[in-house]
């Protein structure tokens, strides 16, 4: 299935707030604060299997993973799409009842991602992002460009099924290795072929959330599995570079495009630049994303109290 593709880098998104990104859409005249909020919605259904969603979180958690990386993101997950009845089933309970992450009866769009507590979890989409609104500062997304076979989709929901509830794995020597990697250059090729600092193997007992990323890149058959680990990875590996980075480091891995470089992207797969989703001025999506997140509230005490009626 050919997934769409994009150009929208978040330096520009962050210039101005008079140079809103055309992610946001315009505001209109609408019938209803209904229509306003489902057009507002409308650019999360145009995200597909193998996008990248890259985040900017407020917590003091994330804001220190995001210095200790040298990077402006501290998170990531991968979009998941695909039939309702196939990916509901791992849904966790609380987010069952939601079912409003779909275009229609047979159509989902979800995020694949570890986080505090629950661990490994597949969500619907915009719920997920509802939820957690409050806290999200920036969210971007590089869409993946290129054909993901039937088998390769497959190979991706064993692959949750398997893992999913493992815990979110914190300061281990695999993460600081990944790190260290990540600081020092294109030479991390080299120094990574040595038995000290390369991950020797996978281990899939716990994730972090760019760990997460690559391992289901990798069953989809876009990232490569000859040359690196999923566990080499680190979430600013997957953003594109600053341009004052790029332009005084050119050699640095921090100044490398993971979605160009074939010893990690496999032909005939490629990831378009950045594209602001939510910005820290924000804009409709962030704003429809907090009405949903008040609709929800109603839907949950509604069903909480039919719950306790039927009872």
């Amino acid at each position: 299935m050919p997934l769409p593709n994009a150009s929208f880098p978040r330096q520009a998104a962050l210039a101005s707030n008079k140079e809103k990104s055309s992610v946001a859409c315009s505001l209109t005249v609408h019938s209803s604060q209904s229509d306003w909020k489902e057009e507002s919605l409308e650019v999360l259904q145009s995200l597909d299997t193998g996008d990248i969603l890259l985040y900017r979180t407020k917590d003091l958690g994330a804001t220190f993973n995001a210095v200790v990386q040298g990077s402006y993101y501290s998170h990531s997950s991968v979009v998941v799409r695909g039939k309702m009845t196939d990916l509901e089933p791992f849904f966790p309970e609380d987010y069952k009842i939601d079912k409003i992450d779909k275009n229609n009866d047979n159509d989902a769009i979800c995020i694949f991602e570890v986080v505090p507590q629950r661990g490994v979890c597949l969500f619907p989409l915009e719920a997920r992002l509802a939820r957690t609104i409050d806290n999200l500062e920036y969210l971007s997304v590089r869409r993946h460009s290129g054909l993901i076979t039937p088998s390769a989709y497959s190979n991706l929901l064993l692959f949750i099924r398997e893992v999913l509830g493992r815990k979110l794995e914190l300061l281990t020597l695999d993460m600081a290795r990944s790190l260290f990697l990540h600081r020092l250059g294109k030479k991390y090729k080299q120094y990574a072929a040595t038995q000290y600092l390369k991950n020797a193997k996978e281990d899939w007992t716990q994730f972090y959330c760019s760990e997460l990323v690559a391992e289901s890149l990798q069953q989809l058959h876009i990232l490569r599995e000859e040359g690196f680990h999923s566990n080499d990875l680190v979430p600013a590996s997957f953003a594109m570079p600053p341009p004052d980075i790029a332009q005084l480091h050119p050699h640095s891995r921090r100044s490398f495009n993971f979605g160009e470089d074939e010893q990690i992207t496999r032909p005939g797969h490629s990831y378009s630049e950045e594209q602001p989703l939510i910005v820290p001025e924000g804009n409709e999506l962030q704003q429809a994303l907090k009405l949903k997140k008040m609709q929800m509230k109603e839907q949950y005490k509604k069903q909480k109290l039919k719950q306790q009626q039927q009872h």
